[in-house]
């Protein structure tokens, strides 16, 4: 029992390793660091949500009676 789970241990230890140290790992971290990082950015940027005009016909009425 015992001598199981520490074969399943260094089995799964040594897949980590080999994932990290394979470049599709690095790429695919540094891509989803540098989104984490730019978060503010893109939140409280000129091209955020709140600050774009709205696009809703009401708002867009022009004194028309609908």
């Amino acid at each position: 029992m015992i001598y199981n789970q520490l074969k399943a241990k260094d089995r799964r230890r040594e897949y980590d390793s080999r994932r990290k140290a394979s470049v599709r790992y690095k790429i695919v971290r540094f891509y989803l660091r540098k989104r984490h990082a730019n978060r503010a950015l893109y939140r409280d940027g000129l091209y955020a949500s709140e600050s774009m005009p709205s696009t809703s016909a009401a708002d867009h009425s022009y004194g028309l009676k609908v």
